[in-house]
């Protein structure tokens, strides 16, 4: 269930391509027609339809020159989680090391301590499933609400300590596996 492209025009127009995926079985084809793109200048994702014929997807793009990411899910990977840690520490926020993974990659823990003795902890947990992406830009957006001068997140903080552990994974997602950490490993 994980489909990640990079596409590179080397030239200085825009090309059209057709990209086809073949997902094995026609059942698979049900909801994997939609795709997500980005050019590597382009700040946020975009939703794009596929063509189904069969266990067969067709994908019809333009692409500009530069780097194209196209996949089943917006991409979200190892080294942009840690640009964003390294954001969060100018910010002031504490992180830390959590353990570390099969392969030695560091599980990161972003840390919102509440200033009342009697608050509650809440924990984010997200990507054990390495494709289900949504996680890792759910738990950024967590992290960014809580960090700003929203008066709900003060509200929250007052409550609640709130620890995030945005990816609990990174081998499965370094590796590109579905839901596994490892190639016939625990899922």
């Amino acid at each position: 269930s994980r489909f990640s492209a990079r596409l590179f025009n080397s030239g200085k127009t825009d090309q059209a391509v057709k990209v086809l995926v073949d997902w094995s079985t026609p059942a698979r084809t049900e909801h994997h027609d939609l795709g997500y793109i980005r050019h590597e200048s382009a700040p946020e994702w975009k939703m794009i339809p596929g063509r189904r014929a069969g266990a067969l997807v067709e994908y019809s793009l333009k692409l500009a020159p530069g780097l194209t990411y196209l996949g089943l899910y917006p991409e979200y990977n190892v080294e942009q989680l840690a640009e964003f840690m390294a954001e969060l520490k100018i910010c002031g926020v504490r992180t830390e090391i959590a353990g570390r993974s099969r392969e030695g990659r560091p599980i990161h823990q972003i840390n919102f301590q509440s200033p009342n003795p009697k608050a509650g902890v809440f924990l984010v947990q997200a990507r054990d499933h390495a494709y289900v992406t949504a996680g890792s830009y759910c738990a950024e957006g967590i992290a960014r609400f809580l960090v700003s001068d929203d008066p709900i997140a003060r509200y929250i903080l007052e409550k609640f300590s709130v620890h995030i552990l945005p990816m609990t994974n990174p081998d499965g997602v370094f590796n590109g596996m579905s839901q596994r950490t490892w190639e016939r490993g625990p899922g």
